[in-house]
């Protein structure tokens, strides 16, 4: 039973993790429109970044 409920604690606090990131991730995008973002980032590909 003891291992159980550490178990549960675990998921609790990965899930808590997962929670603050995704927040995080919204509040860089939100900064980044606010800064005159276009909403649409062209990432470079792996052999555009590889070859510059």
């Amino acid at each position: 039973m003891e291992r159980l409920d550490v178990e549960r604690s675990l998921l609790s606090a990965e899930l808590d993790r997962a929670d603050v990131l995704r927040e995080r991730l919204a509040a860089a995008a939100t900064l980044f429109k606010a800064l005159g973002g276009r909403g649409q980032v062209n990432m470079p590909t792996q052999t555009q970044a590889s070859s510059g």
